[in-house]
């Protein structure tokens, strides 16, 4: 049979998901073991594995779809190895049958970015949006307009194509946001060479993309993020016209633009690309 994976946290289990665990005892091993299978309603022969972490441990249950035995519960460290963390088991891991393996790849990573964007403060409730294009597809990955990002799994995110009809609706019974996609469709369709799209209403930046002069090159950071474009702010991005112009003012080359009295926005390749892109972003604005 598959192997089930949880982590097991000192409350004793934080919830996954929507699926609320009562509280276990810490008896032993195989208790727990026995108290997981009973209160997931798996299987007896199902081999559970228990991964202990603490609550300052960062964790991302990649697959939340109804479980049964061919389905697998992961759950590890989506940042650095440190004592205690929780390190990624190493085994294959199964795609949702609504898709492919290589898109599951980009769901999970996608998520994680989600998560990291949480952990680093820089999500603003349900509001903002990182996006991912399926290779080989006129498809994107964006998040459901309703969850928020502490919540986001790989299963959840949203399937949509360049005209914003929804192709996979994910695991929750939310739409998108129109403003989201408003603004990924237009780089999406206008820069190819862009995979991943990312924006997000960070204080520092925000301050920064209603400055006159923008972000100033005065730190490192700012030099390693090069050149940055800006749009002017046209009230809320929901309107379809206003597409031509955000793919214009980016530019052929350009990878991060200041959306003016709004936000940031980065893009990239890959989603580590665009993540990066962000991180240095937001630290430069953050320095003075």
């Amino acid at each position: 049979p598959e192997v089930c994976y949880f982590a097991f946290f000192s409350d004793p289990f934080r919830k996954l998901r929507k699926r609320a665990v009562p509280p276990l005892s810490r008896k032993s091993l195989v208790g727990l073991q026995q108290a997981v299978a009973e209160a997931f309603g798996l299987p007896s022969n199902l081999p559970i594995g228990i991964f202990e972490a603490s609550l300052n441990d960062y964790v991302l249950v990649e697959h939340d779809h109804e479980v049964h035995s061919s389905i697998r519960y992961l759950v590890y460290d989506v940042l650095p190895e440190r004592p205690g963390a929780i390190s990624q088991p190493s085994f294959a891991r199964t795609a949702h049958p609504a898709w492919s393996q290589e898109e599951q790849q980009l769901r999970e990573q996608l998520a994680a970015a989600y998560r990291l964007f949480h952990f680093y403060r820089w999500d603003d409730i349900i509001y903002n949006h990182l996006t991912v294009r399926i290779p080989g597809t006129p498809h994107f990955l964006i998040n459901p307009f309703g969850l928020l990002f502490s919540e986001m799994t790989a299963s959840s995110l949203v399937k949509i194509d360049l005209d914003g009809n929804i192709v996979h609706p994910g695991s929750t019974e939310f739409g998108i946001n129109q403003a989201g996609f408003v603004i990924h469709s237009a780089i999406h369709k206008g820069r190819q060479d862009l995979h991943c799209i990312m924006h997000c209403h960070a204080t520092a930046g925000t301050a920064v993309s209603c400055m006159k002069q923008g972000l100033m090159p005065l730190t490192q950071n700012a030099a390693i993020v090069g050149k940055v474009s800006y749009h002017d702010f046209e009230g809320l991005a929901i309107r379809l016209g206003e597409r031509e112009r955000l793919v214009e003012h980016l530019g052929p080359t350009n990878k991060i633009m200041f959306l003016r009295n709004h936000g940031l926005l980065t893009a990239g390749a890959t989603i580590p690309e665009a993540f990066l892109g962000m991180l240095y972003l937001t630290r430069s604005c953050e320095m003075p």
